[in-house]
């Protein structure tokens, strides 16, 4: 058993005796992207600019280009980056070939008592530290004397090689069996729209004789079933913008924003006094986003207030009822999302959505397709549950493996 010595860090723990620990500012520095000139077709001596999305996906569908006279400024497949600015600030990326996009930096090696491969591994560490604390009131910035100050667990040049050796196997392990369950999620996902597609355009009873909707995307619909627009059985309720405080008074409701509705418990509330009982939502309402990212998206909303960015679904008459118009969200988010409005921040087309075509049955029909799918999907999401947390577990082995190894608790 080697010997270990006390690091001096809390969350880094024992070292290997005859590791070191040093901070990232003695072994590297942070090369920051500039703003160019950029156009939309490659040209002679252009580079992609490596934005954060097409760093993240593995072939981005469109690329800007740029000149670039800096040699600084260029990536290869070998380097590590880091995001400066935005979303995600603070998460480490592997590079492609190109150049720097304005919201990400470069991490240069300034001598040779690291490997980029061992320090790929410490972002883990690194990461979680960077997001905590970004700085800037607005668009949040890393923050670099952070970064610089950060300490790391130096083995030999020899033992880092073996380390990401060792942890580039078995982290590959752990992700093929992570891609093999987010496959089966995927395939389940899609088992749970084609029914859904097909009892909300088809009905429960296969026999049931058929006719032309009229509506290519819908196709045959059961004789006895109309098809409406959605502006004759329903209308939206836009939230409105109101003074807000982030505690409890009496009187006051629960502000509804999308981070709240999407998650189970929200961390925090803001909360308001409301004196429209329009603007009012309980959990049997269904609400759309109105403007901003995942425009025309249907939540379940809750007990609390509308927020600004999102509307709520108000049926005008008795021809339809929610827990229908529920599965038909599938098929109209769709086309809401594929046409918003709006040249900045996207806006919900609402002439798009008033004029949208829906299939629509007899009420004890819609009543049954609903409990039918409730039951079915309950069914389907189990088993997406149950794929979710045998990836989890995955994750959380391959994030212990790593923890153990770089801090020299598992000897490789």
């Amino acid at each position: 058993m080697r010997e270990m010595k006390d690091s001096g860090i809390d969350w880094i723990g024992k070292i290997p005796a005859h590791w070191e620990i040093k901070r990232f500012k003695a072994f590297a520095k942070t090369i920051k992207g500039k703003s160019y000139d950029t156009l939309n077709e490659p040209f002679d001596g252009s580079y992609k600019v490596l934005s954060v999305e097409c760093l993240r996906q593995d072939e981005a569908q469109f690329y800007d280009y740029v000149f670039v006279d800096d040699e600084n400024q260029i990536c290869t497949s070998n380097d590590i980056v880091v995001i400066w600015d935005g979303a995600g600030v603070g998460e480490f990326l592997k590079a492609k070939d190109g150049a720097l996009s304005s919201t990400i930096a470069k991490i240069q090696l300034t001598n040779k008592s690291v490997i980029l491969p061992y320090l790929w591994y410490w972002r883990y560490k690194v990461e979680y530290r960077l997001k905590s604390i970004p700085t800037g009131m607005g668009i949040p910035h890393l923050n670099p004397t952070l970064l610089n100050n950060f300490k790391i667990a130096i083995p030999p040049i020899e033992e880092q090689q073996a380390i990401a050796n060792y942890l580039d196997e078995k982290t590959a392990e752990i992700d093929k069996q992570i891609s093999l369950l987010e496959r089966q999620q995927k395939a389940y996902e899609k088992l749970k729209r084609s029914l859904i597609s097909q009892v909300v355009t088809r009905g429960l009873n296969p026999n049931v004789p058929l006719k032309d909707s009229g509506i290519d995307w819908i196709g045959e619909i059961p004789t006895h079933w109309e098809v409406k627009r959605f502006k004759a059985f329903a209308k939206t309720i836009k939230g409105k913008s109101y003074d807000t405080l982030n505690e409890p008074f009496d009187g006051s409701y629960k502000v509804l924003s999308v981070e709240c509705l999407r998650q189970d418990e929200a961390q925090f509330y803001d909360y308001v006094f409301v004196d429209d009982e329009n603007q009012i939502c309980t959990s049997n309402d269904i609400v759309v986003i109105w403007d901003g990212a995942g425009v025309g998206e249907f939540l379940k909303a809750k007990d609390g207030a509308l927020s600004s960015t999102i509307a709520k679904i108000q049926l005008t008459n008795k021809s339809v009822i929610l827990p229908y118009l529920w599965y038909w969200r599938y098929k109209v988010e769709y086309r809401l999302k594929s046409i918003p409005t709006g040249m900045g921040i996207p806006h919900l087309n609402p002439t798009l959505l008033n004029n949208f075509k829906i299939a629509i049955p007899p009420i004890e029909e819609q009543q049954a397709i609903a409990n039918y799918l409730d039951e079915k999907t309950a069914e389907i999401d189990e088993q997406i549950s149950n794929i979710d947390k045998k990836i989890n577990a995955y994750k959380r082995l391959k994030q212990s493996l790593i923890d153990e190894v770089v801090t020299g608790k598992r000897k490789v």
